[in-house]
């Protein structure tokens, strides 16, 4: 029998690869892949509300702008390193769980870097290692 807590990280999990009905909060779609792939799960684009939190001390908040149940895609002014351990903090949208103020707190790893983004920006992928699930 699973818990809640896995429970929810599986209807979670499958909700972030599987789009469900228009929200205007976080607006998916799926990418058709373009030539070889390394990664591991389908992803969704989205625009999720973001913190990212960095460097022991630091946050920043942004949007996830694709997103799979073990990482994300997202950009900030900030340049971090390659492999650098970073938290990931998002409420999950009311359509992936059927309830509001359901949160994750992720701890993961930075696995590729992207420059020239517009602005100035720096693009991350994020490898999700874990998922904490709290209510709030």
């Amino acid at each position: 029998m699973q818990s809640e807590g896995s429970l929810l990280e599986h209807r979670a999990a499958q909700s972030l690869v599987s789009p469900g009905p228009a929200n205007p909060g976080v607006a998916t779609s799926r990418q058709a892949p373009r030539g070889p792939d390394k990664r591991e799960r389908t992803r969704v684009s989205s625009k999720l509300p973001l913190t990212v939190k960095f460097g022991g001390i630091y946050e920043s908040a942004t949007e996830a702008t694709n997103i799979s149940a073990r990482g994300m895609f997202f950009a900030l002014q900030q340049r971090l390193e390659m492999g650098a351990a970073i938290e990931l903090v998002f409420r999950l949208p009311r359509h992936v769980i059927g309830v509001d103020g359901i949160w994750l707190r992720c701890p993961a790893e930075v696995v590729r870097v992207q420059e020239g983004l517009p602005e100035g920006k720096f693009g991350f992928a994020a490898k999700i290692k874990s998922y904490e699930i709290f209510v709030g």
